[in-house]
């Protein structure tokens, strides 16, 4: 048996507006990749051995942004999981400088382009794309080398082969609903209620038991203090950290009630790892607590594992499952229900959202649900544990009763009045 001490950092979240980080430059966060054509119908290539895929751009702001092609200092360039590839030094058609909410095409190839697209009147500018269908993260790097813009997708989220394009809209990424494309319009999912779209982290339907062991994640920091609702969520993970992932990769706990939870009882386990690291201490309101592999050995995979909040007893409070391999160094963030990759991970911090952050949304199912409201208290818990209730069939004639009592005070309040004007008459 060991104990390990990890270091919960009792930061408590302060609501706030300003919930994005600062621009690196001046083009950041001001032109963004809008829509992505990786997975065409038949072959992603012509018989001429062509390339067919696409990336459209769409400048944000209210002023003309020049993009500067060519294999020159302060060059563009995109960046796919076969490299950094230069974007030609002139469009094929129209102009490298975008006028303000205006689009531009980065073509694998540009003639190609037209040809799919003969009624196109924009910007299509050449470049090298080799986007693989699976899943892929592609970025935008502009010419001091700012990433300005990236986005992790997999086939999971649609456009796979059907001759549709995903499409950025309200914060979130999914398949378009136009055939061919959207390129150098309002994308087709902009102001349409749609369904939610797929999940990329879910539940799974039969989460397996896994035997406990002794380890145990341990907090001697602040006093135990018992909470009978404790809302403990899984709020970020490292699945595939940058360096090694025995040394690198973590699960962060988040305590989202308004009480300190009492750790006692409480685990983590993972799949992969056929154990459970026990927790204990205390986490304060709003607090974090980062559970390193290195100190726990909760391993987790990189192309899908299922993390288990446990409570005391063994039950089940939280469970995430995730089915892809993020970016090496990305991490798994929550945001109220959603989830987003994010290449900027803050154990121990608040989840921050960035304003070039343009990644997948992964919702987020838990199970089971919890609730920080307990329950009326049954004939059963009351017994034992003294407690004065109403009985259960009781409760529906509760409004009856009060609407009853203040129909009759409000007769006696008439006749008092009624009474009281005769006698003065």
């Amino acid at each position: 048996m060991f104990r390990l001490a990890i270091k919960i950092r009792a930061m408590v979240f302060i609501s706030s507006a300003l919930l994005f980080s600062a621009n690196a430059s001046d083009s950041f966060a001001a032109v963004r990749i809008n829509e992505i054509m990786y997975d065409l119908p038949g072959s992603d290539k012509t018989d001429s051995g062509l390339g067919r895929e696409w990336i459209e751009l769409f400048n944000e702001r209210d002023e003309p942004i020049t993009l500067k092609g060519g294999n020159t200092a302060g060059s563009w360039r995109v960046i796919d999981s076969a490299g950094a590839h230069l974007l030609a030094k002139e469009p094929f058609t129209g102009s490298m400088t975008l006028s303000p909410q205006g689009y531009a095409i980065l073509a694998a190839d540009a003639e190609t382009f037209l040809k799919e697209h003969p009624h196109f009147r924009g910007t299509i500018i050449d470049t090298v794309l080799n986007l693989k269908n699976s899943q892929d993260l592609v970025k935008l790097r502009d010419g001091e080398g700012n990433i300005i813009s990236e986005v992790f997708w997999t086939s999971a989220m649609g456009a796979a082969g059907n001759g549709r394009t995903l499409e950025f809209a309200n914060n979130v990424w999914r398949e378009g609903l136009r055939d061919g494309g959207s390129p150098g319009l309002e994308n087709s999912i902009e102001n349409v209620l749609l369904p939610e779209a797929p999940l990329l982290l879910q539940p799974s339907p039969t989460p397996s038991l896994i035997p406990s062991t002794t380890a145990t994640i341990a907090n001697a920091s602040l006093a135990a203090s018992p909470t009978p609702k404790p809302l403990l969520v899984i709020s970020e993970f490292l699945p595939n950290p940058a360096g090694s992932d025995a040394e690198g990769e973590w699960i962060e706990l988040k305590n989202e009630g308004m009480d300190p939870v009492n750790l006692e009882g409480w685990s983590l386990s993972t799949n992969s790892s056929g154990r459970d690291a026990k927790l204990s201490g205390t986490l304060g309101a709003g607090a974090f607590l980062v559970v390193p592999r290195k100190e726990s050995r909760l391993s987790l995979k990189n192309s899908g594992d299922s993390i288990f909040l446990k409570a005391p007893g063994g039950t089940i409070a939280v469970q995430v499952t995730y089915a892809y391999e993020l970016p090496a160094g990305w991490a798994a963030a929550r945001f109220g229900a959603v989830w987003k990759p994010t290449n900027k991970p803050t154990p121990g911090k608040p989840n921050e959202l960035k304003p070039d952050d343009f990644s997948a949304s992964l919702r987020l199912q838990e199970l089971p649900a919890q609730t920080p409201f307990p329950s009326p208290p049954t004939e059963e818990t009351a017994q034992n544990q003294k407690i004065p209730t109403i009985p259960r069939q009781a409760y529906g004639r509760i409004p009856w009763i009060l609407f009853s009592g203040l129909l009759l005070g409000a007769c006696a309040a008439c006749v008092a009045i009624f009474l009281k004007r005769k006698m003065m008459a």
